[in-house]
């Protein structure tokens, strides 16, 4: 997957709990509220066990003592979620996974239980409560995909390209995977002349090949919506080698992603690539193919010709 341009929107603060240290996630997991999922997500959890029966269970072995079962349940969900626990095979007694079917509030019991060789004791009940968020989305302001055959300079063209990202009131950290491409075109636009990416600012242009780029720049932002390319940008025509050509802006939008989202994708990119996050569209769905653009919009302006001289009948002619 290519890498994206990223835009990071800080929306709201995050209180978490204090990382924990004493079961095998280790200080990627924590414990205590809030615990905030996206829709669809599974996620893994662990409950601490006894240390008195298990002494073993230190890093980096963790290890349980023998015949002890953990019971999972879920006492509180919406009225339509299925969600049940579940223990992939060679994973650990004191671990479970959950799906987290329907958007709602979630309460999950575990309790520790002896073997039967220690009396079969049930350890008391723990809780522990999930929010479940909707998906993030976007908008954008453009009526039309295409605006094509402007005229340099013509009235009808947006300013500027605006991306609304929309998100629970409890996510944040919107990171937008966009980019834009800038080409010019010969007059006919049979073939490809040059091409050019935007960066970060109209003024700035680096010379590329005519595919994407491998790589781009990061741009931090305080403000919820996002404006392309910036406040200020006219749809010019390029100039090369003297002659103004027919130039093409395309923006591309892949999907976006929250602080909460990446979260949820824990168990598929546990190593927090960033390629690897899951981009969502402007219904809210996980992108089919993150490589390929949820959106695109083109604007296509063309130059004026540029009006010849006047010719006329030389007052010289035909002198004899």
């Amino acid at each position: 997957m290519k890498k994206f341009t990223l835009i990071f929107i800080a929306l709201v603060g995050f209180a978490w709990s204090v990382s924990a240290q004493d079961v095998q996630g280790g200080n990627e997991f924590a414990t205590g509220a809030p615990d905030y999922v996206t829709v669809g997500a599974t996620m893994p959890y662990y409950a601490k066990p006894d240390t008195y029966f298990h002494s073993a269970y230190t890093n980096p072995t963790w290890t349980l003592t023998a015949g002890f079962v953990w019971n999972w349940s879920v006492p509180t969900k919406p009225a339509t979620s299925a969600i049940a626990p579940v223990k992939p095979a060679t994973t650990p007694a004191n671990y479970v996974e959950f799906t987290f079917d329907v958007v709602g509030a979630y309460t999950l019991n575990v309790t520790e239980q002896a073997p039967a060789s220690l009396g079969g004791c049930n350890g008391a009940v723990v809780t522990h409560d999930v929010t479940v968020i909707e998906t993030p989305t976007y908008a954008d302001n453009w009526a039309n995909d295409t605006y094509d055959n402007q005229c340099e300079g013509a009235a009808g063209i947006p300013a500027l390209f605006t991306i609304t990202p929309a998100c629970n009131a409890n996510d944040g950290n919107i990171s937008l995977a966009y980019n834009m491409e800038i080409k010019t075109q010969t007059w006919n636009g049979t073939a490809w002349v040059n091409s050019k990416f935007y960066k970060t600012d109209k003024t700035t242009e680096q010379a590329l090949a005519l595919n994407f780029p491998s790589t781009a720049p990061e741009q931090a932002l305080t403000a919820v919506a996002k404006e392309i390319p910036a406040a200020g940008f006219t749809y010019n025509c390029i100039t090369e080698g003297g002659v103004k050509m027919r130039t093409v802006y395309t923006y591309n939008v892949y999907g976006l992603n929250t602080q909460i989202s990446r979260k949820s994708d824990y168990k598929a990119n546990s190593a927090a690539a960033v390629a690897n996050f899951s981009y969502y569209t402007t219904g809210g769905t996980i992108s089919a193919d993150a490589t390929v653009a949820d959106q695109t919009w083109m604007v296509a302006i063309n130059p004026a010709p540029t009006t010849g001289a006047i010719y006329h009948v030389k007052n010289d002619w035909n002198v004899n």
